[in-house]
């Protein structure tokens, strides 16, 4: 699960101000693409044996490309260390999970046991989950709590720069020269002027 989940004062940068800052959402992108430009094969584990695909795996979402889907996937992991696909479809012989949807983070909540150890409830728009089967979520973490959680300090900064920058484009500026035709002032007339 996402740390910024569990306390949501760690992450006062969302998603879209992030994107709004041209260099993170450059590195973003940047892995977004790769990641979904990878093709995906399916191997047998113990036999090194190359498999047919699955439904799943060349289209996990009736309602959305591959590429998106897995975009979502990638953009959830890496600006909050966690993402979820709910199963809307299962294998008829086995029960396997055949397709799915994804869940946007803000979309999905939790409730842990007491110590904040365990996960023991998941929602989506606050309605609760199933813990297998049709209806259920399956869940993708990082070992880290997101961009907008640990690099949300760097962010801010970022976001300051770029409206700074924006507000001095915008500003008129005052331009002209100052040409003296005159005689020039004395000392004493400068440090009148001045003070």
């Amino acid at each position: 699960f996402g740390y910024s989940q569990l306390n949501p004062i760690f992450s006062p940068i969302t998603r879209a101000s992030a994107m709004s800052i041209p260099a993170a959402a450059f590195c973003r992108n940047l892995i977004v693409n790769s990641v979904v430009a990878t093709p995906l094969e399916l191997y047998r584990k113990s036999t090194g044996e190359e498999l047919g695909k699955p439904i799943w795996l060349d289209q996990p979402s009736v309602s959305q490309t591959k590429g998106v889907t897995y975009s979502l996937l990638v953009d959830s992991l890496v600006w909050y260390g966690v993402a979820y696909l709910e199963i809307t479809e299962q294998y008829a012989d086995d029960g396997r999970p055949s397709r799915f949807q994804f869940v946007d983070f803000n979309r999905a909540s939790f409730t842990t046991n007491y110590n904040t150890t365990e996960i023991t409830k998941y929602y989506v728009d606050g309605i609760e989950r199933p813990v297998s089967g049709l209806g259920s979520l399956v869940t993708f973490q990082m070992t880290n709590e997101g961009v907008l959680t640990y690099g949300s300090e760097v962010l801010s900064q970022a976001l300051a720069i770029e409206r700074a920058a924006s507000v001095a484009a915008s500003t008129p500026m005052a331009s002209g020269i100052l040409k003296n035709t005159g005689a020039d002032l004395d000392p004493k007339e400068v440090h009148a002027l001045v003070s």
